[in-house]
Formats: structure tokens, C-alpha cells, sequence
């Protein structure tokens, strides 16, 4: 909190609101941590769509919430207490749902043996490592931008980001409740078929990211003209929304491999990784931001850090988690999956590049949105198709799944006949 006055570059307003509102945002998130326990104990009996049912009705009821305050208030202040308020109901519910389910398991006194919880502390300090450098990454991007170029860039920037980051909240929706189930199937499973769920996860990821991707790039300006109404000029140059977006989809074709990583508890032998990460991203992304003003003027100087999130994405998270994997978990070579993910990296730089020539410009905010988004659909058709005819796997799994589909239907079909 000291630091938040120089961090905040060009902020005007009195300084307890800025400390205020830091400290409202910190409770909401210490919150969660004391019921963190309980989602993950739910989670490791395959009870994921409880967490995210809870999680769920918790922000939905914090939206409601904040639109009322809003229209009734238009109090930034209590905005915020709406968001301490549902994760106060989202812990209630967990410790109401997981006291009813594994009561027995909660009043368990028996301690773990010695070898247990050296093992467990190893993973958590861990996935510790893991979390700072996230955040060293995730987060150190608008504290630069606010830091080095200003307040007011970081707020056309956050308008960008924010709905790219409900977007990609949903995709992973897809993702992290096979967390459990990958689990169970590394053990039942020989490693040959693992790979090919592998395979078949990261084709999956390339489908989902190439379709929700190039549809934001589509209409993402007429969507935050349209959301975030003001007198103000809203919109980025394109070149910035360009690469906001191909660093989303970058970060985006990591979740088939973070997903196996996760559920076979490799996360140990990248612990360094991270750290490494941010803070080689923090470093490109400061001297990118001096770099790219110098180069391109002071409109490029948040490309150059986003321009260093995609480095330190492409040199590092796309060659280490992939090599970790495969060595510790699936006992090979990760030469294929190599080539098959750069592959599809530049496939979708190609089909954004035609989008980008492709779109169209009408007066009409909303025409132009839907004129653009469905070419962006009709450009995703290319790169999907592209990676179902080139991914075997896919294919087999596809098929399984359909003639599983034929085959429930027909029995329904016999048993309402007879």
C-alpha cells in the first residue's frame, strides 16, 4: 500500500480513496483463502461442478448486486462491498455443502504419516513458486502500463482486458473440472493413451481458442464503444488490440498441458520456472515499454508489454511445461507436440492477419459488430478444420464419442418402442 501513490501514475484523486480501494479489493480476495480447504477437498472427489455451481451463483449474485448499487449509489465503495459480500456467501455455501457431504473426513483427528506431508509440503511450496510467477506475469503487466505510461492508458487497456479475461474464465470452465478425472485416468491408463488424450485436449484448446479469439478481435471495439459508454475516446489502436489478442490465444494454448500438468502433480520439476518467467518479464517489459515509445511513438509503448508477455510465453512456458510433462508423467520426447503447437500458433497469427484485412467499417456500432463477428466465425472454420484433418487422435476420440451418442439413443429408442 506505501507504493500505491507511484504506481498509480496520473491518478488525481485524494489518496484514501486509492488506499481504500486497494483494501476492499484485498479483503475480497483474502476471503477466499479461508475456504480454499474445503474447494479443494470437494474437488478431489470429482465434485467440481459443486465449486463451480457455488462460484457461480456467488458472482452472479455480486453482478446483481453491484447493478443495483450502481444505478441507486453510483458508489465505487460499496461496488466493492458487493464483491466482499459474495465471496462471504460463497464460503458459507462451501462450508455448508462440504460439513454435509465429508463431516466424517473434517473430524478426522488422525494425523498423516511423515512421508505424506513431506510429500504434500513439497507440491505446495511448489505450486507456490507457481503462483508468483503468475502473478509476476499476469499482473505485472498493468502495474507497468499504470507505472511507466499512465493511468488513463491502463483504463482504455483494463476495458480491453476485462472482457477478454470473462472470456477466457468461460473457455477454462471446459478445462478445470477434468482436473480430477485426468487424475484418476494418468493412474488406470497405460502412457501411449494418456498422450493421446494429450493430443486430443490440445487439438480441442486450439479449436475452442481459434473460434472465441478471433471473434473478440472481431468485435471487441464496437463491444467496449458499446459496454463502456462515454465522452471520452475509448478505443485502443488496432495494432494494441492486434496483440492483446494473440498474446490471450498464446497464454490460452498452455491449458491442455497445465490441465495434465496439474492432474499428474508435475508441477514440482518446473518450480523454478516461474520465477524465472516473471521476472524475465518484468525486466523485457519495462525496457519494451522505453524501446517501443523510442521506435513507434508513445501510442506502441504498451504494445512492447504485451510484446513481452508473448516472448517470455513462446521461449519459455511453451518449451519448459511442455519438456516437464512429457519426461516426468509421460516417459517421452515432447518433439511432436513441439512442431503441432507452433504450428498452430502461427496458423491463427495467419487466420488473425486475414481477419484483420477482412473486417468491415460501418456508422453503426451494432451493424459493424455483426457484420465483423460473423466473419470472424467464417475465418475460424479454416484453422478448425485444418487441425481435425491433421490430428488423428482427435478424430478417434470424436468418433468414440458420437457412436457412445448413437448408441444411448438407440437403446432409448428400444425401450420406448417395447
Amino acid at each position: 500500500m506505501l507504493f500505491l501513490p507511484i504506481l498509480a501514475k496520473g491518478y488525481v484523486l485524494e489518496k484514501s480513496e486509492l488506499y481504500l480501494t486497494f483494501f476492499l479489493m484485498l479483503v475480497s480476495v483474502v476471503i477466499t483463502y479461508l475456504f480454499a480447504s474445503k474447494t479443494s477437498l470437494l474437488n478431489a472427489y470429482k465434485n467440481n461442478y459443486i465449486t463451480t455451481t457455488i462460484s457461480s451463483s456467488g458472482q452472479l449474485l455480486q453482478f446483481i448486486l453491484q447493478i443495483v448499487v450502481l444505478v441507486y449509489t453510483k458508489s465505487f465503495f460499496w461496488f466493492l462491498i458487493c464483491r466482499i459480500v459474495s465471496a462471504l456467501l460463497q464460503w458459507g455455501m462451501t462450508e455448508i455443502v462440504v460439513r454435509k457431504k465429508y463431516d466424517p473426513i473434517i473430524k478426522n483427528k488422525q494425523k498423516i504419516d511423515a512421508e505424506t506431508k513431506k510429500e504434500v509440503t513439497k507440491n505446495v511450496k511448489a505450486m507456490f513458486m507457481h503462483k508468483i510467477g503468475n502473478m509476476l506475469v499476469n499482473t505485472a503487466d498493468s502495474v507497468i502500463i499504470s507505472a511507466f505510461i499512465g493511468i488513463v492508458i491502463l483504463g482504455k487497456y483494463t476495458n480491453y482486458t476485462t472482457i477478454i479475461t470473462a472470456l477466457t474464465g468461460v473457455l477454462t470452465l471446459f478445462f478445470t473440472p477434468l482436473t480430477s478425472v485426468i487424475g484418476h485416468l494418468c493412474v488406470e491408463e497405460d502412457k501411449g493413451a494418456v498422450k493421446k488424450y494429450l493430443n486430443f485436449f490440445h487439438t480441442f484448446n486450439f479449436i475452442l481458442g481459434t473460434v472465441f479469439f478471433l471473434g473478440y478481435y472481431g468485435i471487441i471495439d464496437n463491444l467496449v464503444n458499446i459496454c463502456f459508454k462515454s465522452t471520452e475516446e475509448l478505443e485502443l489502436v488496432k495494432s494494441v488490440s492486434f496483440i492483446i489478442t494473440l498474446n490471450y490465444f498464446i497464454q490460452f494454448m498452455r491449458q491442455a498441458v497445465m490441465l495434465f500438468r496439474d492432474a499428474t502433480g508435475t508441477f514440482y520439476n518446473d518450480r523454478w520456472k516461474p520465477l524465472f518467467e516473471g521476472l524475465l518479464n518484468v525486466g523485457l517489459s519495462i525496457g519494451f515499454v522505453y524501446l517501443f515509445e523510442y521506435l513507434f511513438g508513445a501510442d506502441f509503448a504498451v504494445v512492447g508489454v504485451i510484446v513481452a508477455t508473448i516472448v517470455t510465453n513462446l521461449t519459455i512456458c511453451h518449451i519448459v511445461e511442455p519438456h516437464v510433462l512429457y519426461k516426468y508423467a509421460l516417459g517421452d520426447k515432447p518433439i511432436k507436440y513441439y512442431i503441432r503447437n507452433y504450428v498452430y500458433i502461427a496458423v491463427f497469427t495467419a487466420a488473425l492477419v486475414v481477419l484483420h484485412f477482412s473486417m468491415q467499417s460501418y456508422q453503426s456500432e451494432w451493424i459493424e459488430l455483426l457484420v465483423n463477428g460473423c466473419i470472424a466465425v467464417a475465418v475460424a472454420v479454416v484453422p478448425c478444420v485444418f487441425a481435425v484433418l491433421t490430428d488423428r487422435d482427435f478424430r478417434h476420440h470424436i468418433k468414440n464419442v458420437l457412436l457412445k451418442i448413437r448408441k444411448k439413443f438407440r437403446k432409448e429408442k428400444e425401450k420406448t418402442s417395447s
